[in-house]
């Protein structure tokens, strides 16, 4: 594997575990919404913020790898034809 693979790579899991971690938190923002958990009242707007904040930059991540990946490495793919 070519390092400019393994960063896109590194980039996708990164994304992947935002996207996880923005799901718990808009989960977590339904319930205290709903009044679930009695003894955390408030500050459902940040989490629904924040949530919605990782959903975002993890599906960026998760689908903007490429582009990512070809500005950190301008010569990976010429490198690449040449041999």
């Amino acid at each position: 594997m070519t390092p400019s693979q393994i960063f896109g790579i590194i980039i996708r899991v990164f994304g992947l575990t935002m996207s996880i971690y923005a799901v718990w938190y808009l989960v977590y923002g339904i319930a205290t919404s709903l009044g679930l958990p009695e003894d955390m009242p408030g500050y459902r707007i940040g989490y629904f913020i924040s949530g919605g904040t990782f959903l975002v930059l993890g599906l960026y991540l998760l689908r903007g790898a490429p582009g990512l990946v070809r500005f950190s490495y301008p010569n990976s793919d010429e490198g690449a034809k040449a041999e």
